[in-house]
């Protein structure tokens, strides 16, 4: 079967049925995780998930780099776990100054890893064996893996990076964000020409992506696809901790947003929503970031204004304590691949009003929030407005999504059923490693 004929399933998923079966038993596993750190969220925390859920199960390799081992070799201890075994890696002498300097800094930092760190994983290989490699962080298909160059079956992914804004959207970016966007798009176009991704994309066993979008664009560059999933999920020590959260039925119904306030991430389309409204209800915006004094401005120059509160950047045990007093999650990003703060939304039971793009789209079903179409900011700002005066209006239904966003949760992103199907994937890559593409 050729890379551009897979057809995937509306569920994202390949049917049991059409997967060559093999054993699932212990295996020896290679994990490429470039950013890896217990109790981070966003690329250290898939990292970390991925390891320890994996290290439950399989013998474990960890590729990473050595400024976190500190804290991930405390973590196994302390959970005893002791089948991980660290294989750190850094570039010499300047790799710690590039990667702690900016983004640019930190991204040409993993792209040059990744060469030696590969030799490493062969290396190692030679010696014991591996059974597959799986890449886990970071999640962009537009990058090399070096666990690509260590001579076993390859898992790559999820990965993602392949979502767009809409174009409509340009002119309400700030001149940094219509710049950030143009880059973004060179970086990962300038990627996908590079013959180090292809090779990576080619001698993938088993390719993952977060989305569709990023499923075409990977399959463009010789990779497999053969399931769509989310890259990241929660615990169910944390499901349970949020899951007793009270469904609140007040009178002043709050909303609430999670995240880094940039452009990208839609905080303004959400404010400007909300501002229009014409009721009791409050918005809490929890985050920091370069689109703040953006935001802060509109909310001054409103009369709804003092409904606003910035909280800005807090610990994760403050944004939980926030959440259990909130009704709502909106999360109106442009571009995510995925992204947990929606999964923790609906484990709270909130409702989640977000934009019926990306990766947060795929994870929202209808029944759990209200996906908004993104075709214009006028457009956007009104649906979305319309879309909080329906859950302001009716906390029946507000109750009646909260129960089913607990009930997705368990069923889809809880970290021990995400590498179930990890698992599943190890097991077609070992079977295929023999056949011929």
């Amino acid at each position: 079967m050729s890379v551009a004929s897979i057809e995937l399933p509306a569920n994202g998923r390949l049917d049991q049925t059409s997967r060559d079966e093999a054993p699932s038993s212990r295996k020896k596993v290679l994990i490429c995780a470039y950013s890896c750190e217990p109790h981070r969220g966003s690329e250290p925390g898939t990292g970390w998930h991925v390891l320890r859920e994996a290290a439950l199960r399989h013998d474990v390799w960890l590729l990473t780099r050595p400024h976190g081992a500190a804290k991930i070799e405390a973590e196994l201890k302390a959970l005893g776990i002791t089948s991980v075994t660290p294989l750190y890696y850094d570039l010499p002498i300047v790799g710690p100054i590039w990667r702690k300097k900016h983004l640019l800094g930190l991204r040409l930092h993993n792209y040059l890893w990744q060469f030696g760190a590969g030799r490493l994983a062969k290396r190692v290989h030679n010696e014991v064996k591996f059974d597959v490699a799986h890449h886990v962080t970071f999640v962009n298909y537009y990058t090399l893996s070096a666990a690509a160059g260590a001579g076993c079956p390859l898992v790559w992914g999820a990965v993602g990076g392949a979502e767009e804004a809409p174009k409509a959207f340009n002119p309400s970016f700030s001149l940094f964000g219509r710049a950030y966007e143009a880059f973004r798009k060179f970086r990962r176009l300038a990627g996908e020409l590079d013959p180090f991704t292809r090779r990576t994309a080619r001698r993938a066993t088993v390719g993952v992506s977060t989305t569709r979008e990023s499923a075409e664009r990977m399959k463009k560059i010789g990779s497999r696809v053969d399931e769509i999933m989310s890259e990241c999920g929660v615990t169910t020590v944390e499901a349970d901790q949020v899951s007793d959260f009270p469904i609140r039925d007040g009178n002043t119904v709050r909303f609430i947003s999670v995240g880094r306030l940039l452009h990208w991430k839609g905080f303004y389309l959400a404010l400007s929503a909300f501002l229009k409204l014409n009721d009791d209800s409050e918005f809490w915006i929890v985050g920091d970031g370069p689109d703040r004094p953006r935001l802060e401005a509109m909310a001054a120059a409103s009369p709804r204004g003092n409904r606003v509160k910035f909280v800005g950047a807090v610990p994760r045990a403050r944004v939980l304590e926030l959440l259990r007093d909130a009704d709502v999650m909106l999360h109106p990003s442009l571009h995510d691949s995925g992204g947990v703060t929606p999964i923790e939304g609906m484990a709270a039971g909130r409702p989640v009003i977000c934009l019926n793009l990306g990766g947060v789209a795929t994870k929202v079903p209808d029944d759990a929030g209200i996906k908004v179409d993104a075709l214009t900011p006028d457009q956007t700002v009104n649906d979305l407005a319309r879309a909080m005066e329906k859950l302001s209006a009716d906390s029946a239904l507000r109750k009646q999504m909260a129960l089913r966003g607990r009930e997705v949760v368990r069923e889809e992103f809880l970290w021990s059923g995400i590498m179930d199907r990890y698992d599943r994937l190890y097991d077609l890559a070992i079977t295929r490693s023999g056949v011929r593409r």
